[in-house]
């Protein structure tokens, strides 16, 4: 025989406490801590209004939302917490409690996921919306990802407005020159001789009139 112990006593309350352990959830294990999801901690031994800080495995530091509780005191990680690891609870320089934030389960799981379900992961991730497009057509799917990225041209609708704009002025500039329509005249233009009344006198020279 390996061992005696399960004609002992002990041997059936310790399988039942480790069934009970192993099938347990938070409320018995503690506070399980996802990457990227917020969480709860329940820190106990610390004077209410300490403040608490978390410091995590590449020397990032945390400063997260805590309110007292009876007895103890709740922090509020939100989604702060990126990178797995292990993380040390701080009041001031002293460690009082070291967590652990483990990878999403469901980053693990290779199942094909359907393209509303991964938009709508990604578009959680990335903060912003995220817009799932079907590869049935590459052209469509180059020209919708063209699209996307520059942006609908309007060369094109410029192009034909200065079309438009030029077959107009050459509209106007042909109908202010019709034949048989003589332009106006300004008050500095002379058509025609010289009219007498404006024709400068002729003076006779002094031996003229003597001689007569």
């Amino acid at each position: 025989r390996w061992s005696d112990l399960p004609v002992r006593g002990l041997f059936v309350p310790l399988l039942y406490r480790s069934v009970y352990y192993l099938s347990a959830g938070a409320s018995v294990t503690g506070e399980q801590l996802v990457a990227g999801e917020p969480g709860e901690l329940r820190i106990t031994g610390v004077a209410p209004g300490t403040s608490l800080r978390l410091l995590g495995p590449e020397g990032s530091e945390v400063a997260p939302d805590q309110r007292n509780l009876f007895g103890a005191t709740l922090l509020s990680v939100g989604r702060t917490l990126n990178v797995p690891g292990v993380y040390d609870v701080q009041a001031g320089e002293r460690p009082v409690r070291r967590i652990a934030v483990n990878v999403d389960p469901n980053e693990s799981n290779l199942r094909v996921a359907t393209p509303d379900s991964a938009a709508a992961t990604l578009g959680r991730v990335v903060g912003t919306s995220v817009q799932s497009l079907s590869g049935t057509g590459s052209e469509t799917v180059a020209e919708a990802l063209r699209t996307q990225q520059a942006g609908t041209e309007l060369w094109n609708v410029f192009l034909l407005l200065a079309l438009v704009f030029l077959v107009a002025e050459m509209v106007v500039a042909s109908g202010g020159s019709r034949p048989g329509k003589e332009p106006p005249l300004t008050g500095y233009t002379l058509y025609g001789p010289l009219p007498l009344e404006l024709t400068p006198p002729r003076k006779e020279s002094h031996f003229a009139s003597r001689v007569h």
